[in-house]
């Protein structure tokens, strides 16, 4: 194989195993039941942020859905597609980096959904579904984990793809597809309304 099919990346046992576990410690924090926001069952809208209170109204559960798919795709294809691109040379170090990416953005969501405690949007909609309103994501609105997941997988995967492939005009096409596609997740996401 040529030295650009290799991974760009070179692990470093002291420095990948700390960044995985304390992302994965920070990801676990998404198992901790949170109590359905304190304005539950009955959140007046007329108390919400001025930057929701233009979502108001917004309630899709086949946008939450799509979007759903949408994220899982995001951040499964990139391992296949590296698999593709490398031939499986330096994909296990490519790996290990993306899913460092991954636990550590998932981590920073967890912790940041903690800290500001905001509910979702919907929870002012009286035409919300029950179910939804008792669920993690109605008190833990900001910041969006599909989002920053989708947005995480992207950068990551492009990263390592024009590492690879630094003279390859499909880089650009990597990015921007990439970049169209996380973006839709986030639009469905405010759709849905949960942002």
């Amino acid at each position: 194989a040529s030295a650009l099919a290799q991974s760009p990346f070179e692990l470093n046992l002291a420095v990948d195993a700390p960044v995985l576990a304390i992302g994965a410690a920070g990801t676990l924090a998404a198992l901790v039941e949170v109590p359905p926001p304190s304005c539950f069952p009955t959140c007046d809208g007329s108390r919400i942020n001025a930057l929701d209170r233009e979502v108001l109204g917004n309630y899709s559960e086949s946008a939450l859905t799509i979007a759903d798919v949408g994220v899982l795709s995001l951040v499964a294809l990139p391992a296949l597609l590296d698999l593709v691109d490398s031939g499986g040379d330096g994909w296990l170090e490519d790996m290990v980096v993306y899913l460092e990416a991954l636990a550590i953005a998932q981590s920073l969501v967890q912790l940041t959904k903690f800290a500001v405690d905001r509910p979702a949007p919907f929870v002012y909609d009286p035409n919300a579904d029950p179910d939804a309103l008792d669920g993690s994501d109605a008190a833990r609105s900001f910041i969006s984990g599909h989002t920053t997941m989708s947005f995480t997988a992207v950068a990551a995967f492009t990263t390592t793809f024009f590492a690879r492939n630094p003279d390859s005009p499909w880089r650009w096409v990597v990015l921007g597809v990439g970049s169209a596609l996380a973006s839709t997740v986030g639009v469905l996401k405010v759709i849905a309304g949960y942002h």
